[in-house]
């Protein structure tokens, strides 16, 4: 069963889940990015934080930037 986290609130940890889990909303910046990657969720969504050039570069460019930062 996959487990949804809308708008993961990075001030309080989630309660703990026995399964996969997928983090949408509100990412940001690497230090977002950190902290979901220590949570190894099965996956994550990033939107307007790309249209908002957080991550610098065309959008295409963030996206390369996010999954090889993600990948580390």
């Amino acid at each position: 069963m996959l487990k949804l986290y809308y708008k993961f609130n990075f001030a309080t940890e989630p309660t703990e889940v026995s399964g996969p889990i997928c983090i949408a909303g509100s990412i940001g910046s690497y230090e977002q990015l950190d902290l979901i990657k220590s949570h190894a969720p099965w996956s994550f969504t990033i939107g307007s934080a790309f249209f908002d050039n957080k991550f610098d570069g065309t959008f295409l460019e963030q996206i390369n930037k996010v999954y090889d930062y993600s990948r580390k």
